[in-house]
């Protein structure tokens, strides 16, 4: 029994030797691998990655990580890059100005805080920082005065076509042109022709004004309102005929100022379409800069 006991001590403590061979030397190397996940290469790797899926916070956060262990102009830019893609633009603007001076992306940063001035809807700082000729690229003025010029028609600066396609060639001198006419002959319509349309006929304004169904459904009430006093005078029921009578004019006016409003609202909807048509143009056209080679590498 004392044998017994001895050779049960000896097999397992056998065993417990060979499992600490085992475990011992894997136990090493995920402690090696995990090392490795968050190395400064790692860590920029993955903030690509995210960046390219546009997960741009977390890509900045890895990226600002990557930047306490290297100095990388690239990571800086596209850290720029990103917090304008989020429409964090002064932030973003701040951080291409770091680039402006002894960088190999200079030129390229100077016109992306352009663009990030121009994306803000800022007109007048905008059109300040080109008159000003601050931090001007070099090189690339031409895209920079792209955006001026159509910073100017957007907002009605330009009034004649020969100063907005100055910089413009080609295909975007004609598309430019179609927006400036689009511009200086808007197809709107008037809400005094709208008012005397339906007065002379309930809901023919808001037929002019493409509101065809309010149009038709302005002309029946009013219609049948009108009748129904008509009709209730006509057979001696007064206080009925009053009240419908009321009932109509209420409309009638209503449907003159209805029109009006409809107008107003078509303009409106012109004034949207352009300005849509226009901002997805430029975007399209990546705001007329030089696309980045290496943003999504």
């Amino acid at each position: 029994m004392l044998l017994l006991n001895k050779l049960i001590k000896k097999f397992i403590l056998v065993s417990l030797s060979l499992l600490a061979v085992v475990l011992v030397p894997h136990k090493v190397t995920a402690q090696a691998n995990s090392e490795d996940i968050f190395s400064p290469e790692n860590r920029l790797s993955f903030g690509n990655f995210l960046f390219c899926e546009k997960d741009y916070l977390r890509a900045i956060s890895e990226y600002r990580y990557y930047l306490q262990q290297t100095d990388n102009d690239t990571v800086r830019f596209k850290i720029a890059f990103a917090l304008s893609e989020m429409k964090r633009y002064d932030e973003s603007m701040d951080n291409f100005k770091g680039l402006f001076y002894n960088s190999d992306l200079s030129e390229q940063s100077r016109l992306e805080f352009y663009k990030t001035s121009f994306q803000k809807d800022d007109d007048r700082s905008f059109r300040l920082l080109v008159e000003g000729n601050n931090y001007m690229p070099d090189s690339l003025v031409a895209p920079v005065k792209k955006l001026y010029n159509i910073s100017l028609l957007r907002y009605g600066g330009i009034t004649d076509s020969a100063t907005l396609l100055l910089n413009f060639e080609g295909d975007e001198k004609l598309k430019v042109m179609e927006f400036y006419s689009r511009k200086i002959n808007p197809d709107y319509k008037s809400e005094s022709t709208a008012a005397i349309l339906s007065s002379l006929l309930p809901g023919l304004g808001k037929v002019y004004a493409d509101e065809i169904g309010d149009g038709i459904t302005s002309f029946l009430f009013t219609g049948v309102l009108t009748y129904l006093a008509v009709n209730n005078f006509k057979n001696d029921h007064p206080i009925r005929g009053w009240v419908f009578s009321g009932l109509a004019a209420y409309f009638y006016t209503g449907n003159i100022y209805g029109s009006m409003a409809a107008v107003q609202n078509y303009n409106t909807a012109v004034k949207f379409r352009f300005d849509t048509d226009l901002n997805l143009y430029i975007s399209e056209k990546n705001w007329f800069i030089p696309v980045v080679d290496f943003i999504c590498k």
